[in-house]
């Protein structure tokens, strides 16, 4: 059946693999967003899902790269903040139970 206009969603099959962009795609993706060509043209002249130009503009928008974000467990680095952070708010917070007086 033929359908104009229409996007079809499909959904993810088991095993499904997912195409990779190189750092290059994506730069030369974003410029073409740049010089006017809209998210929905672009999805369809590279055959990409619409959702993806879109989280690649945002993430350039506000991050101001492509580059992908960091996966995987927190760093030691990162518990070490945590941890930091913890104390300062339980300080903040006998603080300000004791009226704002320093013990």
């Amino acid at each position: 059946m033929y359908t104009e206009n229409k996007e079809v969603f499909s959904i993810a099959k088991k095993g499904q693999k997912y195409r990779k962009y190189s750092q290059e795609e994506r730069e030369a993706f974003i410029k073409s967003l740049q010089e006017g060509l809209s998210e929905t043209q672009l999805s369809r002249k590279h055959a990409m899902p619409l959702g993806t130009v879109q989280t690649w503009k945002h993430r350039y928008r506000h991050t101001g790269t492509l580059e992908p974000r960091k996966k995987g467990a927190t760093t030691h680095s990162d518990q070490e903040n945590y941890k930091l952070r913890y104390e300062i708010l339980k300080k903040f917070m006998d603080y300000t139970k004791g009226g704002g007086k320093r013990n």
